[in-house]
């Protein structure tokens, strides 16, 4: 079984006016109503209609718990777009290591993930898929 909901839901935070924020908060919550997509976010949001430079407009802000069930088929279309390439670039975080580093990463994960014997440690931040570690 597959589900989904609206991706159009903003942040869960407070709108940019609270009067408690600095300038620099009201930056980062201005995207709580309206966001424009970046090229990455207009790639995998386009089975959706979104491309590269649309605004968004939060308009499900107060739907963030609403969800459906949809069929293989259209689960397989929202994944479609998340190439090797394309999630290597988005979730590479370590600018020391090489993409194509990270994308062996990548290619041996599902096999670690498949392992019994093996857990995955975060050693900080969204770690976890690139510090395997074996415990016994």
């Amino acid at each position: 079984m597959f589900a989904t909901g609206f991706v159009d839901i903003g942040y869960g935070m407070r709108t940019p006016d609270h009067p408690k924020f600095t300038d620099k908060e009201k930056e980062t919550v201005k995207h709580e109503v309206a966001k424009k997509l970046t090229a990455d976010e207009g790639k995998t949001l386009a089975y959706l209609g979104y491309k590269e430079g649309d605004v968004m407009e939060m308009k499900h802000r107060d739907k963030a718990v609403n969800h459906w069930i949809i069929q293989y088929e259209e689960f397989k279309k929202a994944l479609k777009p998340y190439d090797l390439d394309t999630v290597a670039k988005i979730a590479k975080g370590n600018p020391e290591e090489s993409i194509e580093d990270f994308k062996k990463k990548l290619k041996h994960w599902p096999t670690c993930i498949l392992k019994k014997d093996v857990r995955f440690v975060p050693t900080g931040p969204w770690d976890s898929i690139s510090t395997p570690e074996v415990h016994g």
